[in-house]
């Protein structure tokens, strides 16, 4: 006996074995656990990091330049109108995101000193305008000499310990840093949400133990127990393989979810930086170009006419976005009455200066310290009618006027309803001077457009707009899908933290802070993730199904054996009853015959029965000394090939009175007491083949009788073709005589009426023979055919009959046509049959037109017989077109039954087309009809080049 290397004999060796085995997978456990839980530590560090920068980037890119500039860094700058305004700017975006502490650093003297700000004046936190910076980090020096955004922390200063993002705001044309835009966030609160983090990982790698630790537990109880209760435990260890493989599983799939999520939020915000880069750019022209633009033409002119206003701002009309533009002198309550009369004079006798009620009707303007009549509208002749409203007769465009009076800076309004087109706008005003002030009407919903348009937007994304308002959340403006309430919420679970494929982007323009969302709706990405998932998943079962049936196996070998010897004793006695239930106590017959010499190795009672043997004698003979074919071919035929498990043949068997019966036989190959055998059943279809004979026979009476009747009624034009060459005898013979009486029958002229008479006589045999032919009763034999001879045949017949009736026949055969495979009487019967129905029908129509029934003129009758070949289904097409009564929509969809006509009483049997559909059918081919009453009919027929039939020379 071999001896083995472990100190312990086999007993023991089943205990101690898994024992060592599962403590070494739980201190693997453990290892791993500790490295997982930090990597996702230092992952959601990275996430937050790069979250708080990224919204930092954001908001330097939004600051205007200028309004930097005009900082002086100092206490000063508490009445700065651009302190002022950058200041309620990032209040406005630390209440709608969340963000508690938003700040701005400049590099001043040596030292790093604050600017605007969101914290609240009374808060500790809070740092005056100038107030230096005692404890800056490295980074912040580092920063405003590399002009690089970065993250740091968490740092203790003299305000706490925070972790920080800044990013710096640059001067374009000198690329010197301006200031330092900062975003804090409490150490304390960053330090929670990496512990969430952890605590998830923690709870993955403790479901990880658990599952090892039950493992374990089960394996060494089934090890331990004895042999009669192993089965009981079998069923443990494949649960618990089970339960700890679905649960690895779905960790796994838990943790491609999460990285394909950030990977999308990844593309997301790569999308979002260049969609918001755009809007940006363009509310940056808006400012610098059109404002600036028309505030020029202004200062330039002391007196600028509506004309030159119109032709100067032309350029403005290309902006989609704008619903207009325009210019309102500032006029003094003391300069009205002036005002009103130099612009009457000079302008419009009609002028008057107005106000509008709640219900939207003009009213005379209230009294007012300053007005602000509207003067040059654009586009005028759209909106002239709002020539001479006061701007300050409506609340929002009052305040708004009055802080652009104030600051001197662009000020735009919260979304107002214009005054003629009744749509919503943002209005921003620019004064000039004490001259007045001029505006741009903005369409949130056309700029989004515009958005959408310039930058092409990626399959999924959707945009919109919201302002920030100083008490409450964000607010709508627009989007591209309409859906307010359905963004407004998606802004609410941005701020509560909801996960969902969103960002947010400020854009700090005119006073106002605006934000762009971006939503992603990949239904692609989606349904792809759904099938990692779901792949991972699959993948995670089939592996746990393997390894619970690899444990199952190598722990309770024996017991499986066992049990697999018990269950296959069950299953072969309940397959030999099953067999026979299903095989001796069937009706139909049945043999079970061995594949290698064909013995009858058993057979059913049934068998018996039809056979008129007994069993002991079926059991000593081989299936073909029944088989009325050489033994060598029947078992050759019935012997199920590779690639064919199961077949049907016919044979004729032959019975124990001698009698012969047709079967059919289906064999299929199976596995009979571990040896290959043929399993045989028999049915009897003698009568079905006596009945199907008998239905052939009828069809070929059937299609006799139709052709003697075809050829009765085409006696007299037949009578016509043979008389015709028998005048042209009789009429040589009779000169012949004459000139023999009168001696002068030479040998030239005794030569040229021989051969007249021979043609004759040789056109008349081939009439006879072909209508010989034709008429006899004989099976069917299918031959190469060419169809085109076949129709010949059939105009042969029936020519006389047409030239009669004054029918012109016109012939399309397409040359070099392939021949088909069929019978060429049968398929002349059909022709002739076409022809016939063809002809009735244009004598009946002719019939009509005599009788005043139709209204035609120049009436001619004429069939079209085209043959051609049909590419697309390599088939021959054979057509047949009359111009006749046609036929009606209900007759189409009888015509093919037997028995069914259009014809009076005594004049067609309904027979023709029946037996003709036939016909073409026994040649695997198609027959289709079309045509309108009195607009003619076609009948079309498609002919394969080959068929199943056999050729028969």
């Amino acid at each position: 006996m071999k001896k083995s290397f472990l100190p312990w004999d086999a007993d023991q060796q089943k205990r101690i074995v898994p024992l060592l085995a599962g403590i070494v997978m739980i201190a693997g456990i453990f290892i791993f656990g500790v490295f997982f839980v930090n990597a996702r530590g230092e992952q959601a560090d990275r996430q937050i990091r790069a979250q708080i920068l990224n919204q930092a980037v954001q908001l330097a890119r939004t600051i205007n330049v200028d309004r930097v500039k005009a900082l002086s860094w100092t206490a000063a700058d508490k009445t700065n109108p651009a302190f002022q305004r950058m200041r309620n700017q990032f209040i406005d975006y630390g209440r709608a995101v969340g963000l508690r502490s938003v700040y701005t650093m400049a590099f001043r003297d040596g030292h790093i000193v604050f600017g605007p700000e969101n914290i609240p004046e009374s808060d500790p936190l809070a740092s005056p305008p100038g107030t230096v910076y005692q404890e800056p980090r490295r980074e912040d020096m580092e920063a405003f000499k590399t002009a690089l955004p970065y993250t740091s922390g968490p740092a203790k200063d003299e305000y706490g310990v925070f972790v920080s993002a800044a990013a710096p705001v640059v001067e374009p044309r000198s690329g010197k840093v301006l200031m330092l835009v900062g975003i804090d966030i409490d150490a304390v609160q960053w330090s929670k949400a990496i512990e969430h983090e952890r605590r998830a990982g923690i709870l993955i790698v403790v479901i990880l133990f658990m599952g090892a630790l039950l493992l374990l537990v089960v394996v060494v109880a089934q090890r331990a127990a004895p042999k009669k209760a192993r089965a009981w435990w079998l069923y443990k260890d494949v649960t618990a393989v089970l339960l700890a493989g679905c649960t690895v599983s779905a960790i796994a799939a838990f943790l491609v979810y999460e990285k394909e999520l950030d990977r999308r939020h990844l593309v997301l915000q790569g999308l979002g930086n260049s969609q918001s880069a755009i809007l940006r750019n363009e509310l940056e022209d808006m400012r610098t170009y059109h404002l600036a633009g028309l505030v020029r033409m202004f200062e330039r002119r002391e007196n600028l006419s509506r004309q030159e206003f119109q032709e100067e701002s032309r350029p403005l009309t290309h902006a989609f976005w704008l619903s207009g533009y325009g210019w309102a002198p500032r006029v003094p309550k003391e300069d009205l009455e002036a005002f009103e009369a130099r612009i009457r004079q000079d302008v419009s006798k009609d002028f008057t200066l107005y106000d509008l009620d709640s219900s939207g009707k003009k009213t005379l303007a209230r009294e007012r310290p300053v007005h602000y009549p509207l003067l040059y509208p654009e586009p005028y002749e759209e909106i002239k009618s709002a020539i001479g409203f006061d701007l300050m007769a409506e609340p929002l465009r009052r305040e708004a006027l009055g802080i652009a009076e104030e600051t001197g800076l662009p000020t735009a309004t919260d979304p107002v309803i214009t005054v003629v087109r009744h749509e919503k706008a943002i209005i921003i005003f620019q004064t000039v001077q004490d001259k007045g002030v001029v505006y741009l009407m903005v369409r949130p919903d056309a700029l989004l457009r515009y958005q959408a348009a310039e930058s092409g937007l990626a399959p999924g994304m959707e945009l919109a707009l919201f302002q920030a308002q100083k008490d409450g959340d964000p607010f709508w403006l627009a989007s591209l899908d309409g859906k307010q309430i359905a963004w407004e919420r998606s802004f609410c679970n941005i701020r509560r933290g909801v996960p969902g494929f969103f960002q947010v982007y400020p854009l700090m323009f005119f006073g106002k802070t605006y934000f762009l969302l971006i939503h992603s709706d990949d239904i692609d990405f989606a349904r792809q993730l759904k099938f990692q998932i779901f792949g991972i998943l699959l993948m995670g079962l089939g592996l746990s199904a393997v390894a619970a049936m690899v444990v199952g196996f190598m722990v309770n070998r024996q017991v499986l054996l066992e049990q697999e010897v018990l269950s296959r004793t069950a299953q072969i006695r309940e397959s030999e009853e099953a067999y026979r239930r299903q095989f001796s106590d069937n009706g139909a017959p049945m043999f079970l015959i061995d594949a290698g010499i064909g013995r009858i190795i058993d057979v059913n009672t049934a068998a018996q029965k039809m056979y008129g043997y007994s069993r002991e004698q079926l059991l000593t003979m081989r299936m073909m000394d029944i088989n009325i074919l050489p033994p060598a071919q029947a078992l050759r035929m019935i012997k199920p090939g590779d690639g064919h498990p199961r077949e049907m043949f016919e044979f004729s068997h032959a019975m124990a009175d001698g009698t012969v019966r047709d079967v059919e036989v289906f064999t299929s190959l199976i596995t009979w007491k571990g040896r290959p055998a043929i399993h045989v059943i028999v049915h009897d279809v003698t009568d079905r083949k006596k009945a199907e004979r008998d239905l052939e026979q009828k069809k070929n009476e059937l299609v006799q009788t139709s052709k003697l009747a075809t050829l009765g009624e085409m006696a007299a034009g037949l009578a016509h073709e043979v008389n015709q060459p028998l005048g042209v005898i009789s009429l040589v013979a009779t000169a012949f005589r004459k000139l023999l009486e009168k001696g002068k029958l030479d040998e030239a002229r005794l030569a040229s009426g021989l051969k007249d008479i021979e043609g004759c006589i040789l056109r008349m045999t081939r009439i006879v023979n072909h209508i010989r032919i034709f008429s006899r009763q004989e099976k069917p034999a299918f031959l190469h055919v060419d169809v085109a001879e076949t129709i010949e045949s059939a105009l042969t017949l029936l020519g006389e009959q047409l030239y009669m009736r004054e029918i012109e026949v016109e012939r399309a055969i397409e040359p070099g046509l392939p021949q088909i495979i069929g019978e060429p009487y049968q398929l002349e019967q059909v022709w002739i049959n076409f022809i016939t129905n063809a002809r009735d029908a244009m004598d009946e129509k002719q019939k009509r037109i005599v009788d005043g029934n139709l209204l035609v003129e120049g009436y001619r009758k004429k069939l079209t017989v085209s043959v051609s070949m049909d590419k697309a289904s390599n088939r021959v097409l054979v057509m047949f077109a009359d111009n006749g009564v046609g036929i009606s929509g209900e007759a189409k969809e009888k015509a093919f039954n037997p028995f069914f006509t259009t014809k009076a009483a005594g004049k067609g049997t309904g027979l023709g087309l029946s037996i003709s559909y036939g016909i073409i059918e026994s040649h695997k081919g198609s027959i289709t009809i079309e045509g309108r009453e009195n607009e003619g009919a076609c009948l079309k027929v498609y002919l394969p080049l080959e068929t199943k039939q056999q050729l028969v020379s």
